[in-house]
Parts: C-alpha cells; structure tokens; sequence
C-alpha cells in the first residue's frame, strides 16, 4: 500500500467522500469503509461490545461499527452532504476504533508547540476550544484536530485537516468558508495544511474563564476527573498504561478573560507556557 493513502485519527479512508479534509495516512493504519442506507425507520438499540457498537447520531441517525468488517455503517433519512463524512460523521467511527486500539478519546482539541509535541484543548462547551484553535491557525500554528484527542499517551494522531468555527470566531479572524448547517449547527470551515500523521504527545491543557491570564500546572490528584469528563466514550476506555502515560503527562489549568480584545495575549501566554516544558527523561523516545 501507498503511504499517501488518505485518513484520520489512524485510519486510511479509501473512498471517503470530500476527501479533501483527510491527511496522510500511513500504510500501517487499517483500511476502514464508512457507507450511508438511507433508512428512516432504522431502529436499534446503542451498544457497545468488543467487535460492534451502534452509537446515537446528532441530530439524528445512527452510526453501526464493525470491528470485523471495518466498515461504518451510517443510518439515516437524509443522504449526508460530502462536507460532513469527515468530520463530524467520522469521529464516532474514530472513538470506537480507538478503544478496541487501546487508545484513550477524548472531546478536544490538539495543535503543536514549537518543539512537536502535541497538546489536547480541554473544557466544557463554551470555555473557547474553537476559539483558540481558530486563533493557532490563523496565526500559522499547527493544528493536529479540530474535536478529537486520540492518544497512547506517547502519541497523538492527526484528525481531518480542518477547523469548523462559528460565525462570530470566523468574522473575528477573517478565516473559513460557509458549509451551511452540518450536523446539529451552521459551520464556518478553515482548511488546515498537512501534518504528520503522528505526533508526540505534550500534554493537556484544560481551559477556563477567569479575570486574568494564568497557566496553572495540575496535581496529579486532580487530573483524571477532569480528563473522565471529557471522554469521548462513558464505557470502556480502561486501559492502564496510556491513562498512566497521560496522567504523568504536565497538564496546565488555562484561564483567561472572556473578551476577544484578550485573545493574543491569552494565547501568546498559553504558547509561552507550553513550549517552555521541558519534559523529563522519563518521557525521552
């Protein structure tokens, strides 16, 4: 196999329709279909075993993964426009090939500091992730995902190359293009340029509103809450040594004022922060 096949999040997608938002993939990573029957009165309970899962799709649908086929089945009334197979169709398919990997998902953002190392963006909806992932790719900064971390722990893995913003980060930093609504909500798309299919992993950075910038590091004690929280799957995800690798991973509380006049000095700060981490030998190789 060629290693410019397309894909994400350790996949090769051969076929994928709007294949334009895929990166690399190399010929390790398993060839995976991902089809559409338009079925609207599809009806079947969600499940999550060691080679099937049928997952919800938002705002409607499902998604049937096959662990033994490789393929994803989406499940629906309205055929799916190009724009959507990549992201955000593919990222239940991602989650679930990634716990029968042993890999750890989780709802995030990732880009690289100066030294490659890729760093998760954690928080609830409306803390900024799109927000400060528009401001790193306006600004020429890499960006490994848009809403997934897959990760070992020692390595992160590149998602589509592209960022869906809203209207207001769009207008702010003049950057993406008008897909419509996708999924549950209108998107402003910005294409990101290639990356290495994996990266090393950096650490996690877990975002907040506060009156100040501040970059706080994290106990280990209070850490695997806040990663559980944002897991991308409630079941499974047991796996000890890529949680152990990220809980001794640096892991920084970020706040910053809720004011966009803010923003470039927020993430300058957050950019400092992260690229003056030296990490120990323990994580050398």
């Amino acid at each position: 196999m060629s290693s410019t096949e397309l894909g994400a999040y350790g996949l090769r997608l051969p076929g994928l329709p709007g294949e334009e938002w895929l990166g690399a993939a190399p010929a390790s990573w398993p060839s995976w279909t991902m089809r559409q029957l338009l079925d609207p009165a599809y009806d079947a309970p969600q499940i999550v075993t060691p080679t099937l899962a049928r997952v919800q799709l938002q705002p409607t649908g499902m998604a049937e993964i096959d662990r033994i086929q490789h393929t994803t089945t989406i499940h629906s009334s309205r055929p799916a426009p190009a724009a959507a197979w990549a992201h955000p169709l593919l990222a239940s398919t991602a989650v679930m090939t990634a716990e029968w990997a042993g890999r750890l998902a989780f709802h995030a953002g990732a880009f690289l500091d100066d030294h490659g190392r890729a760093w998760g963006l954690i928080g609830d909806r409306g803390m900024g992730k799109s927000t400060a992932l528009a401001w790193l790719a306006a600004h020429d900064h890499p960006v490994l995902s848009d809403d997934l971390l897959i990760t070992d722990g020692r390595e992160a893995l590149a998602g589509p190359r592209c960022v869906d913003l809203r209207e207001s980060a769009a207008e702010t930093f003049g950057i993406g293009a008008d897909i419509g609504v996708v999924g549950t909500r209108r998107r402003w798309r910005v294409k990101l340029p290639p990356i290495h299919a994996t990266c090393r992993f950096g650490g996690v950075i877990a975002l907040g509103w506060g009156s100040t910038i501040r970059a706080t590091t994290l106990p280990i004690a209070e850490r695997a809450p806040m990663l559980r929280a944002n897991r991308g799957l409630l079941v499974g995800q047991d796996h000890p040594m890529p949680w152990l690798h990220i809980l001794a991973a640096p892991m920084i509380e970020f706040t910053r004022p809720q004011d966009w006049r803010a923003i470039d000095d927020a993430m300058d700060r957050l950019l400092e922060a992260v690229n003056g981490i030296q990490r120990p030998l323990a994580w050398a190789g």
